[in-house]
């Protein structure tokens, strides 16, 4: 099934590139798989936290995930699978959570790790704030 592009992911897809090409701080905490391949996944407040994470098991791990504000300024995470050791200071309690928590949470209590199910991988992944220096 062919996803259709709304015009506002894709004018955020644009900032994304602007950023790509201006910003060496951004394209250093863009991540890479080992092939080198650096797969940015751009998420709206609305688009459910379900849908995310099964995009994400789509595009492999790890990934850099782009949600846009009404401010301007993006909120950037990075999305890798947990290790069993790392400690995680919030889950999202519904499953049908939207990004927009995720955002409102690291926008409350600052930066931290967040723990999400991806039950289709029977794994648990980790969204990290980050924020380019500079």
């Amino acid at each position: 099934m062919a996803r259709t592009v709304d015009t506002h992911r894709l004018a955020v897809t644009g900032q994304i590139l602007l950023m790509l090409r201006q910003s060496a701080p951004f394209r250093e905490i863009v991540a890479a798989h080992e092939s080198g391949e650096r797969p940015i996944l751009v998420a709206l407040v609305d688009d459910s936290l379900d849908e995310v994470v099964e995009r994400i098991h789509d595009i492999g791990l790890p990934v850099t995930l782009v949600v846009p504000s009404a401010s301007g300024s993006p909120t950037v995470m990075t999305v890798k699978a947990r290790d069993p050791e790392q400690e995680v200071r919030w889950q999202p309690a519904h499953p049908d959570a939207t990004i927009g928590l995720i955002v409102s949470h690291f926008s409350k209590a600052g930066p931290s790790v967040l723990g999400v199910p991806d039950p289709a991988a029977d794994r648990e992944l980790v969204l990290q704030l980050v924020e380019p220096s500079g």
